[in-house]
C-alpha cells in the first residue's frame, strides 16, 4: 500500500469507510478522515508510535482495513513484531464485501505479504533446564512464565531469561536481531547457591595446580643447578689436569646427583607450566571457549 493509495482512500472515505455500529455516521466519517489524515503526517515524519495511535484512533471511529494495516506498519518500524504480525494477520483474514474498494482489496493483498516478510524476522529462542526435573523449574522470559523446551517468540532487543529451582535462580540477558534463532539450556546441581553459572564453563583449580607445580620445578632446578655448579667449581680448583683429590670425590658426587636432580626438575616444571596453560584455556568440566558458553548451551536449531 503506498502512500498515494491510502490519499486517495482517505479522499473517497465517504464512499468506501465502513458505516460506523452507532452515532452519527458522517460526523464519525468525518472525524476518522481528519484523524486518519494527522496520522499520516505524523507517519511520514517517521513518529511511528503517534502516528499508530492516530490512526488507531480513527480506526475506532470507522474501521478501514487501511487504517489497520498503517498500525502494523507502525508497530514493524519500531521493532514491535509480534503486535505488527497480529495486526497483518487481522488485515489478511478481513472478510470484504463484494463490492469492497480497490484500496480495502489492496491492504487485505499487502497484509498477506508482508505477514510471510515479517514471521521470516521474528526472533525464536528455544529454552531447555538440565540438572533439575522442568516441572521444578519455573523458567520466565520478560517475566512471563514459559515450560522447558517450547520455542519462545520475541521482538528484536534485550531480554530477561529467569529459571527458579528451589533457592537456586539463573539469571541471563539475550540480546537478539531480526531473525535470529538460539537455543539456551540453563543447567542446575552443578552451582552452589548464588555462584555464577559461569562456573559451569570449567574449574581454574587444575591449570593453578599444574602452574604451581610447573613453577616449583622450575624454582627447584634452578636452585639444584646453581649448588651443583658452586660445588663442581670447588672440587675443580682443587686438581691438577683431570686428576681431582680423592677427598673431594664424595663432593663431586654430590654435585653430580644436585646436577641431575637440577635437570629433572627443569623437565617437570616445563611441562606443569605446558599443561598449566592448556588448562588454563580448556578448564576441564566446561564447554569450548566461546561468546556462548555464558549460557550454558547456545546455538541455531
Amino acid at each position: 500500500m503506498t502512500r498515494v493509495c491510502f490519499a486517495l482512500l482517505l479522499a473517497g472515505a465517504t464512499l468506501c469507510l465502513a458505516p460506523p455500529a452507532r452515532g452519527d455516521a458522517d460526523a464519525d466519517k468525518k472525524e476518522a478522515l481528519r484523524r486518519g489524515y494527522e496520522a499520516d503526517q505524523l507517519y511520514s515524519k517517521g513518529a511511528w508510535d503517534a502516528a499508530y495511535d492516530g490512526f488507531a484512533a480513527a480506526d475506532a471511529l470507522v474501521h478501514s482495513p487501511v487504517f489497520v494495516i498503517y498500525m502494523a506498519h507502525c508497530r514493524r518500524n519500531v521493532g514491535r513484531l509480534l503486535e505488527a504480525e497480529a495486526l497483518y494477520q487481522r488485515v489478511a483474514a478481513e472478510k470484504l464485501a463484494d463490492d469492497a474498494s480497490a484500496p480495502f482489496r489492496e491492504a487485505v493483498a499487502e497484509a498477506r505479504a508482508e505477514l510471510a516478510k515479517l514471521q521470516a524476522s521474528i526472533p525464536e529462542v528455544k529454552l531447555a533446564i538440565s540438572g533439575a526435573a522442568p516441572a521444578e523449574v519455573t523458567l520466565t522470559v520478560d517475566g512471563k512464565a514459559h515450560p522447558s523446551g517450547t520455542v519462545v517468540r520475541v521482538d528484536p532487543g534485550k531480554h530477561r531469561l529467569v529459571a527458579t529451582h528451589g533457592d537456586q535462580s539463573i539469571e541471563r540477558v539475550l540480546d537478539l536481531s531480526a531473525g535470529q534463532q538460539d537455543a539456551v539450556e540453563l543447567r542446575f546441581g552443578a552451582l552452589d547457591a548464588g555462584e555464577d553459572e559461569a562456573s559451569d564453563e570449567g574449574s581454574y583449580v587444575p591449570a593453578i595446580v599444574a602452574l604451581s607445580l610447573g613453577g616449583a620445578g622450575l624454582v627447584l632446578g634452578a636452585i639444584a643447578g646453581g649448588i651443583a655448579a658452586s660445588k663442581a667449581s670447588r672440587v675443580k680448583e682443587g686438581c691438577i689436569g683431570d686428576s681431582c683429590l680423592v677427598a673431594d670425590a664424595d663432593a663431586l658426587a654430590t654435585a653430580q646427583t644436585l646436577a641431575d636432580v637440577s635437570t629433572v626438575a627443569f623437565i617437570v616444571g616445563g611441562v606443569g607450566v605446558a599443561v598449566g596453560g592448556v588448562l588454563l584455556f580448556v578448564r576441564p568440566g566446561g564447554g569450548p571457549p566461546g561468546p556462548t558458553a555464558f549460557l550454558g548451551v547456545s546455538g541455531s536449531f
